[in-house]
């Protein structure tokens, strides 16, 4: 029961955010297609490949590498929910106007 406790709200707001993107998904008729999760897959291995220095690897090691990420069930739910951000990222930025404001130092620490 305390490890309920304790990882309950992380769960809970892992879960609203679901909720709002799948919301968000349908209601801009966003789609994640298998060349979008083939290019988020192919993006982290050439970054992770990088991270140690190898920036010269062949593509179609990189592709290769991208597909046995994208067989892995864990892996290929979460190259999907980093697509799936990025699409309802680009759905609000696209359709919400952002204003600049100054704000006092005081006023920002204010905000929650």
């Amino acid at each position: 029961m305390e490890d309920i406790a304790k990882e309950m709200p992380a769960f809970l707001e892992d879960y609203r955010w679901q909720m709002v993107r799948e919301y968000v998904m349908d209601k801009f008729n966003l789609k994640v297609e298998k060349a979008d999760m083939q290019e988020a897959a192919f993006a982290y291995v050439h970054y992770q490949y990088a991270m140690y220095g190898m920036a010269n690897v062949p593509e179609q090691l990189l592709h290769e590498a991208a597909e046995k990420m994208l067989s892995d069930e864990q892996q290929s739910r979460r190259i999907l929910d980093q697509v799936q951000g990025q699409k309802v990222t680009k759905a609000f930025l696209d359709t919400v106007t952002l204003e600049n404001k100054k704000i006092s130092v005081e006023k920002f620490r204010e905000l929650k």
